[in-house]
């Protein structure tokens, strides 16, 4: 089988029934979510019990004023800021277990499994 890619409902939900996929990969796309707990609530929903979720986000260092203009630009397109302890607690919050998250360059890759 292969990947399939769906575009979210007006109002975030996902167009899968209940417990239907293996894996949610969600790239680059959550720091641009305004709810990111409806999203990794639907996410834990589509998911059968043992799915795995896959979530990169940009990686933002510890913010100086230096920095402050090019990494939190109220203009830009970045509606949220992950740490890795953030994105941790987010995917908790949501019911996932077995939670992995690190830095690998520019990103924070977390993984994680819907019991």
């Amino acid at each position: 089988s292969g990947a399939e890619v769906r575009l979210l409902e007006p109002d975030g939900s996902i167009p899968i029934g209940h417990g239907e996929i293996d894996l949610v990969w969600c790239s680059e796309t959550l720091e641009h979510v305004p709810d990111v707990a409806h999203a990794l609530l639907e996410f834990r929903r589509v998911l059968k019990p043992g799915g795995r979720v896959l979530i990169t986000v940009p990686y933002h260092p510890p913010i100086g004023i230096v920095r402050f203009d090019r990494h939190m630009d109220p203009l830009g397109q970045h509606v949220r800021f992950f740490t890795r302890r953030s994105l941790r607690r987010a995917l908790e919050e949501a019911g996932f277990t077995n939670i992995r998250t690190r830095r690998i360059g520019r990103m924070l890759v977390a993984r994680a499994i819907r019991p």
